[in-house]
């Protein structure tokens, strides 16, 4: 159990918070959203004799949105995966507890001859 646990956590712990398919959707839906707002800006300049410098500003904008969107995702990501070491950690420490548990109830061989030995003397001592 605590193996697959731990094969679990090894696997969500590596995993690339933007290669998940919700960051991939936040991704995809601000690349749309800065390639319409770049397109609009040229289109803009072309039409009304904007100057290069507004495109430039629109641009700059798009790549200041794309780096927060991933940074936002690479918050999450890490977010996500200190709950999943969280998680692990407190399994596995009551998976020990259990197994402490288990351990601290077994009789020993010692213990199992010494009762047999008191059952079969208390057993003479009532004949």
């Amino acid at each position: 159990m605590l193996n697959y646990r731990q094969a679990w956590r090894d696997r969500m712990t590596s995993e690339n918070a933007t290669e998940r398919a919700d960051a991939q959707a936040a991704i995809r839906e601000a690349t749309k959203r800065i390639t319409n707002r770049n397109r609009a800006a040229m289109k803009t300049a072309a039409v009304m004799g904007g100057t290069e410098e507004s495109v430039a500003a629109a641009k700059a904008a798009g790549a200041q949105e794309a780096a927060e969107i991933a940074s936002r995702i690479a918050a999450a990501g890490a977010e996500r995966k200190d709950a999943i070491e969280n998680e692990y950690m407190r399994s596995r420490e009551a998976m020990k507890e259990k197994l402490i548990d288990i351990d601290g109830k077994r009789l020993t061989p010692w213990d199992i001859a010494s009762n047999a030995i008191g059952g079969a003397a208390n057993g003479l001592s009532k004949m």
